[in-house]
């Protein structure tokens, strides 16, 4: 686990993961009217079970390095949190221009 500090404030961005469940659940009670506005996770929060469920599947991507979920926290307390819902390592790697001639490119194929 880390923790990278985001201000003299005492803001905190940590990896969210399934121990954390609880302080999740009551982070989605504390802001579920605005958050649902906006994306569907408080309708996939709704107890403990389901932020455990929710929390593991981010660790089972994270595992696969498919996707991630971070924390913000602030004197200890989560207030919100960064998601990257898919990732590929391999959208990273350079491709040809459509249209251009298949050549290969240095360092891949």
């Amino acid at each position: 686990m880390f923790a990278i500090s985001l201000g003299a404030d005492g803001t905190e961005l940590r990896p969210l993961e399934p121990w954390r469940a609880e302080e999740f659940l009551a982070h989605m009670e504390r802001g579920r009217e605005f958050v649902g506005r906006y994306i569907a996770l408080p309708d996939a929060v709704t107890d403990l079970p389901s932020s455990r469920a929710y929390l593991q599947a981010y660790a089972e991507k994270v595992a696969a390095d498919t996707g991630r979920i971070y924390g913000i926290w602030v004197d200890g307390t989560l207030v919100g949190g960064v998601l990257f819902r898919t990732m590929s390592s391999n959208a990273a790697r350079p491709r040809p221009a459509a249209g251009s001639s298949r050549r290969r490119w240095a360092g891949g194929s």
